[in-house]
C-alpha cells in the first residue's frame, strides 16, 4: 500500500487482551501491579491502528495521521517507520476555523449534517450517551445533546 490515512486516533482500543485489561484498570483508577515500573504500564491510548497501517505500507510509503493524538503512546512503531522509510504527515484539524461557516451552511439548508446523527438525548442522559458512543452500542456514531429534550 502506498498511502494510509489514520483517522482513528487514540480512541482505538488495544487489541492485546493483557494490554487491554491493564489499560482498563488504569482508566478506572486501579493502581498498577506491585513491582511494576511506570514504564512497564501501557499508555491509556492505543496505537493498534498505527501498527496495522505501518505493517501494510510499502517501503517509502506515506502515513497521514488525522485522528486525535494527545497522549504519550507506548508501542509506537518508530523503528519500523524508520526501517521502511515511511513519511508521516500529521496535525490537529483546525475545527475552530470552519465551525462558524459550517453552521451557517447548515442553517441555510445548503449542508446536511443529520445523516450521521444516530442518537438524540437530553443532558440528563449524557453519561448514557458517552457510554453508547464509546462502546458503539446501538451503532452509535454521533450523539446530539439537548438541554430540554
Amino acid at each position: 500500500m502506498d498511502v494510509a490515512i489514520d483517522a482513528v486516533g487514540f480512541e482505538a482500543e488495544p487489541t492485546d487482551s493483557v494490554v487491554a485489561a491493564m489499560v482498563g484498570m488504569k482508566r478506572i483508577g486501579i493502581p498498577p501491579l506491585p513491582g511494576t515500573r511506570p514504564e512497564d504500564q501501557p499508555a491509556v491510548a492505543s496505537v493498534s491502528a498505527i501498527n496495522w497501517e505501518v505493517k501494510a505500507l510499502r517501503h517509502g510509503g506515506s502515513l497521514g495521521l488525522a485522528g486525535v493524538y494527545g497522549a504519550k503512546a507506548d508501542g509506537f512503531p518508530i523503528g519500523d517507520i524508520f526501517a521502511k522509510g515511511i513519511t508521516i504527515n500529521c496535525g490537529q484539524a483546525l475545527v475552530q476555523n470552519y465551525t462558524h461557516h459550517l453552521l451557517q451552511l447548515i442553517q441555510q439548508g445548503q449542508l446536511r449534517a443529520d445523516d450521521i446523527i444516530t442518537h438524540q438525548l437530553s443532558l440528563d442522559d449524557a453519561m448514557t450517551g458517552y457510554e453508547k458512543f464509546g462502546r458503539r452500542i446501538d451503532n452509535c456514531l454521533k450523539v446530539v445533546m439537548h438541554p430540554q429534550h
